[in-house]
């Protein structure tokens, strides 16, 4: 409707310019208008956005309850894209609070259902965040195969900052690892990818890494 759009419009330009408290005073008045003409759609998409708000302003536990709300409406009404992408905003905040292997169950279910659908960008994102969490595991060797598995992704579909990232996290690794060749190599790599994009950050890390 006319009045959810309006709702939205403004929240999504409270949330750009950082006043996500005032984000989310929109985003639940939406709530009872998706209710009121059942649409189930429409309330997962809104919980699910005022879930990655709380997560913004720091309310993990609060964030996780709104999007576990959504996920549980948005699994009866067959949309996929919203299943995976709400899955994976849970295992981000699961990690966050320092739940490793809540987080990696997560980011499985996430990759499983992106694959469902053919898509390529979630399934990179998804192998890349499985590698860190291997990586905090100490398992350095299933880090380095999902990074190289998410950086095969990135570059088909020409992502280059998800490209960038994933040599960056190989070459750490190869660092921490102590074989210098290799993570000389990945960061040179990912050097020029950072520049053209204008990462200063990113420009340090290969640089310095």
């Amino acid at each position: 409707s006319l009045e959810v759009s309006l709702l939205f419009g403004i929240a999504y330009i409270y949330n750009s310019i950082n006043e996500h408290q005032q984000a989310l005073n929109y985003l639940h008045k939406t709530l009872p208008l998706w209710r009121e003409v059942k649409n189930k759609n429409g309330e997962a998409y809104s919980l699910n956005f005022i879930g990655v708000t709380y997560a913004i302003l720091g309310d993990y536990t609060l964030g996780r309850d709104y999007l576990e709300q959504s996920l549980s409406l948005i699994k009866q009404t067959n949309d996929l894209r919203g299943e995976a992408n709400t899955i994976s905003a849970l295992a981000a905040i699961e990690s966050r609070l320092g739940n490793i292997e809540k987080a990696f169950d997560y980011y499985q279910k996430a990759l499983k259902v992106y694959r469902e659908m053919g898509e390529k960008s979630g399934e990179a994102s998804a192998i890349s965040s499985l590698a860190e969490i291997y990586w905090l595991r100490n398992d350095r060797q299933k880090a380095v195969e999902n990074y190289e598995k998410s950086l095969v992704l990135y570059k088909s579909l020409n992502f280059r900052e998800g490209e960038a990232n994933a040599l960056s996290s190989l070459g750490f690794i190869y660092e921490i690892s102590g074989n210098a060749d290799k993570a000389i190599n990945n960061h040179n790599l990912a050097l020029p990818i950072y520049r053209l994009l204008g990462s200063q950050s990113g420009e340090a890390m290969s640089l310095y890494g």
